[in-house]
């Protein structure tokens, strides 16, 4: 006999414990053998499918608990329901050229029921998996699991663990750009020094609209290095790329790494 039932009894009975009457006589009768046995036998039967999430049989499970929980005097939390239906949600991060609006989230379960005591899911709106950023996710369809996870004393009624997320963009496109050292610009040199590009080229990834990124070319891009916390001698770092004005919308998934000499100009180098 699979656990689930024994969680679900149990939660049946710890809240007969917890009516606004705390009858004592009712709840020693909802926790009598007899009752915990028939509930066992009634959720661990063929009727109920296992509980697989949104069948048929969860849905007679979910309904057999709504009306033993109104049996046992529980005060309804959400309507005239016994239970709670909790939406899940994905947190999504705008970047690399995507946000919110411009991609598809589709998860393979949109919401689970829960249990628990009134002042345990007053409160609960949502379920949430987790935080994606979208600069992060370098496909056009890029696939993940999270764990749902549920405050201590909520009861996952349809028994869901495991959630599947799907985030596409199939509004975007991506480029690939080889930038030479004539957009290169060296920000914040400390006085008196000078830079030496070693490296000629930089590497980039773009992702945005469609229509941006056909007209996008290397000469609305500028390649950014800091150089305002280094000390002389060779500065290996990402830098900073941005775009002409227009194309706000694109953004950058993978750039390379920019060498560069960071060294005293030559008439301080003569006076040393």
């Amino acid at each position: 006999m699979k656990r689930l039932p024994y969680l679900l009894v149990l939660m049946i009975l710890a809240l007969a414990a917890c009516t606004a009457t705390n009858d004592a006589e009712q709840a020693k009768h909802a926790a009598t053998i007899d009752n915990l046995k028939k509930h066992v036998e009634y959720l661990s039967s063929d009727l109920c499918e296992g509980r697989k999430p949104f069948s048929k049989g969860a849905e007679r499970a979910v309904n057999y608990l709504k009306e033993e929980m109104k049996a046992i005097g529980l005060k309804p939390i959400n309507g005239d329901s016994y239970l709670k239906e909790i939406p899940l949600v994905l947190n999504l991060v705008d970047g690399g050229g995507a946000t919110g609006d411009t991609c598809d989230v589709e998860l393979d379960v949109n919401s689970i029921w829960v249990a628990g005591t009134e002042n345990k899911l007053r409160d609960l709106e949502q379920v949430e998996l987790g935080t994606v950023n979208l600069a992060d996710l370098k496909d056009e369809t890029n696939t993940m699991t999270f764990e749902v996870l549920l405050p201590e004393g909520v009861t996952n009624i349809n028994g869901v663990t495991e959630v599947t997320a799907t985030v596409s963009f199939p509004e975007l496109s991506k480029k690939k750009l080889t930038i030479s050292k004539e957009q290169f610009l060296a920000a914040g040199v400390p006085e008196g020094a000078e830079v030496i590009w070693v490296t000629e080229t930089v590497e980039i990834e773009l992702r945005g609209p469609n229509s941006l990124i056909k007209k996008i070319t290397e000469k609305d891009i500028v390649v950014t290095m800091d150089f305002s916390a280094e000390e002389l001698g060779n500065v290996n770092k990402v830098p900073k790329i941005t775009f002409s004005s227009g194309f706000e919308g694109v953004g950058t998934i993978s750039v390379s790494s920019l060498i560069a000499t960071l060294q005293l100009g030559e008439s301080n180098a003569a006076n040393r």
